[in-house]
Parts: C-alpha cells; sequence; structure tokens
C-alpha cells in the first residue's frame, strides 16, 4: 500500500507512525510480542480509512505544542497525507472500471439502494470537514497560501462528490428533499471558505456542484455581465435566471435588478414574467422598456391597494398619473379618477399637525384616512377662531367626496 512506502520519508514517518498507532490503541485489540502496531493496523484492510480521523487528531495536538512558523508545513503534510490515504483507497476506480459501473447502478434512484460511500461515514466525514477548516484557518495566517488553497480545494471537492452521490442516491424518496436541503448547507459552507480566499478560482467548483449563489455574488462583484449571461442561457433548464432575479431581492438590490436585466436581450422577456409578482417593482420595469400606459395601470393598482402609508399612495398616484400622460392616448375617466384621489391626498397633506396628533398621528407616520376620517379630523378641532373656520371649510369641501354628505352639512348650517 502506498501508507506502507510512505513511512518509510521521514517527513511522513512521523505523523503516520503515532497515528497508526492511535488507531490500534482505539481498537483495543490484543497485540503480541511478534506484531507491530503497523502489522495489526495493514492486516486489516477494510479498516485503513480510520487513519484519516487519527491524523487529524493527532494533527491538532502538534499545531497546539508546535511553534506557530511551524504550522503551515504541519497542515500541508498531514493534508497530503489525507489525500494520498484518499487517492489510495479508491484507485482503480476510474470510469471503465468494472466497480465504477455497479457504484454508478447502486446511485440510480430507482435501485432502491441509499448509497453512502465510505468517507461520507460520520467519523470519517467529521474529520475531513475538521480538516478544511483547519487549512481555512491556515491559509488566512501565511502570505503565500495558495498551496494550501489548492489543497483545500481538492479535499472539498473530494467531500461534495461523496455527499452528491449520497443525495442522488435517494432521488424518488420521502428523505431526497430533506437530504439536498442538508447538501445545499454544506455545500454553501465549504464552499464559502474557498471563496473568503480567491472568489475566482473558487468558481469551477461553485459550478460543478451548481452553487448558483456563488456565481451569482462573484459576478456581480467584478460587474462581469457577460460571464452572468452566459450562465443564463447554460443553466436556463435548472432555473438559474429565476434565481437570478430572486438573489438580487432577497440581497436588497432592487434597483440594480432593473438596471441589470430590463434592457438586456437575454433576460428582458425573462424578467418581464417573473417581476409580476412584485409590483412595487414592475412598474418600474415597465418605464424602462417604456410601455407606460401599463405601468400606469400597475401603479394605480398599488395606489388603490396602499393604507399603510399615505406618502406612498401619493407618490404612487403622481406617477401613475406622469405614466398615462406619457402614453400620449389618455384615458379621460382614468385621468380624472387619479386627479380625484390626487385632491383627496391633497386634504390630508393640508390637515395641521395637531389635529392629526388628536387622533394618534404625526406627519412622518401617518396612514391613508377616507374622507370620512378626514372630515372628523378636520371638524375636531372647530372652535370659532379663523383657523377653526379654515379647518371647517376644508372638511366641507370634502363632502364632494362622500355621497350626500355636503346636502346633509348644509340643512345643518342652515
Amino acid at each position: 500500500m502506498i501508507l506502507q512506502s510512505l513511512q518509510i520519508e521521514p517527513k511522513f514517518r512521523k505523523i503516520l507512525d503515532p497515528a497508526v498507532k492511535s488507531v490500534i490503541l482505539l481498537r483495543t485489540e490484543f497485540r503480541s510480542t511478534q506484531l507491530s502496531y503497523n502489522d495489526l493496523f495493514y492486516k486489516d484492510v477494510s479498516r485503513v480509512h480510520q487513519i484519516l480521523p487519527a491524523l487529524v487528531t493527532l494533527e491538532e495536538d502538534l499545531l497546539k505544542e508546535c511553534d506557530p512558523t511551524q504550522g503551515p508545513t504541519i497542515v500541508s503534510e498531514t493534508t497530503e497525507l489525507i489525500l494520498l490515504t484518499f487517492v489510495e483507497l479508491t484507485k482503480g476506480q476510474g470510469p471503465n472500471d468494472q466497480f465504477e459501473a455497479m457504484r454508478r447502478a447502486l446511485l440510480d434512484p430507482l435501485s432502491g439502494v441509499n448509497a453512502t460511500p465510505w468517507y461520507i461515514q460520520a467519523h470519517v466525514y467529521e474529520a475531513l470537514i475538521k480538516q478544511c477548516e483547519i487549512l481555512t484557518s491556515t491559509c488566512k495566517m501565511v502570505e503565500d497560501f495558495f498551496p494550501l488553497f489548492k489543497q483545500l480545494e481538492q479535499l472539498t471537492d473530494l467531500i461534495l462528490d461523496g455527499l452528491k452521490d449520497k443525495t442522488e442516491s435517494l432521488k424518488g424518496s420521502d428523505r431526497f428533499k430533506e437530504k439536498l436541503n442538508e447538501f445545499d448547507v454544506i455545500r454553501a459552507q465549504l464552499l464559502d471558505n474557498l471563496v473568503q480566499l480567491d472568489k475566482n478560482e473558487t468558481m469551477s467548483l461553485a459550478e460543478k456542484y451548481l452553487d448558483f449563489n456563488i456565481l451569482l455574488s462573484v459576478c456581480h462583484s467584478d460587474g462581469d455581465k457577460g460571464r452572468l449571461e452566459n450562465f443564463f442561457y447554460k443553466y436556463a433548464d435548472l432555473g438559474f435566471p429565476n434565481f437570478a432575479f430572486e438573489w438580487y431581492i432577497r440581497h436588497k438590490k432592487r434597483i440594480e435588478l432593473i438596471e441589470t436585466f430590463s434592457l438586456s436581450s437575454w433576460s428582458q422577456t425573462l424578467l418581464s414574467e417573473f417581476i409580476k409578482k412584485y409590483p412595487e417593482l414592475e412598474w418600474h420595469h415597465l418605464g424602462e422598456i417604456e410601455d407606460y400606459k401599463r405601468a400606469s395601470v400597475v401603479l394605480k393598482d398599488l395606489a388603490e391597494k396602499e393604507i399603510g402609508s399615505a406618502d406612498d399612495k401619493k407618490f404612487e398616484l403622481g406617477m401613475a398619473k406622469l405614466a398615462l400622460l406619457a402614453t400620449g392616448e389618455i384615458d379621460q375617466d382614468t385621468l380624472m379618477e387619479l386627479n380625484k384621489e390626487l385632491e383627496i391626498s391633497r386634504f390630508q397633506d393640508a390637515a395641521p399637525d395637531d389635529l392629526l396628533t388628536n387622533f394618534g398621528m404625526t406627519r412622518k407616520e401617518m396612514r391613508v384616512l377616507t374622507p370620512a376620517e378626514l372630515i372628523d379630523v378636520y371638524t375636531s378641532g372647530v372652535s370659532g377662531d379663523r383657523d377653526s373656520v379654515w379647518n371647517y371649510w376644508q372638511a366641507w369641501s370634502l363632502c364632494d367626496y362622500v355621497g350626500g354628505c355636503r346636502g346633509e352639512k348644509r340643512s345643518v348650517e342652515g
């Protein structure tokens, strides 16, 4: 085995010998004087993979005791051993190999078998994850981290490949969605380690394991629209366009969403369909593509539904009117309706602060009031002075917007 040949090399022997010994001691096996620790370890080839957790544990102990300047070397040599061991334990599994054919058959969802690669078993998997953490922290401590980074990249690839195989073997089962979500979380954690060190070097693994979040993050930070366009076409069937749009919304980049995709030939149609569920953004998109008629309709609908903010409603009404006028073919009934609503908004704007306070409202945080509620506001301060008379006339004018109100006011006045 390759491990036996590596033990001859001094730099590896100082790590492998104590690691082998620790594995045998943990097994609590009887050892006669005729059998060494190595003899016991190598005679049971089915458990050779136990060396991996032992290597990581030994590495942690060495790092606690060594001079800080020796740390990167210890980490590099330990990782090299882990990777070489992995190659040894999986060699002969090429694409034309009978073993590979059997493995792929097991991974087929129709096989009904939950296939778990040996290195995804809990004790080995946890050790590999720990090694990724150690590599990441060590990379951040050294100036020339690229050799360590490549080791981290290779180890990450091995872990994700095994997790992917395990997850795909569950397709069609009740557990698939749960395991797929777990895979997404672990993938994000592992690839984030690489992104922190070198985002562009991480892109190949992000593509291999379809981490759309990283693909978008890097394209956005680099301003690389050409690469982003390529991903739109390449992963269209996997839902990349919709993921991209949601990514911009989730990261509060709504203006960039419109500016980036509204006028692009490769995304305009897709965005037009997607953005219908976000009418507060749809009108902006429609304005960008100069569909002012539709923009006016969307804004008017938003204004009609707005109850929480008087300022927002006034803005939406104003923009709806502006979009309607920009069409060049003005619907007079719609224009009259918008003017009426804008007039009511002006009555609310004009309401004195002291009267609004009586109703528990402030100018900055004022919900939309109905004409009847505005009449109540204005008449709450009528006392006979000049300001009160003005308030009364404002209330009386609002009767035009409440059916039958003005006639009732006049009879009371008389």
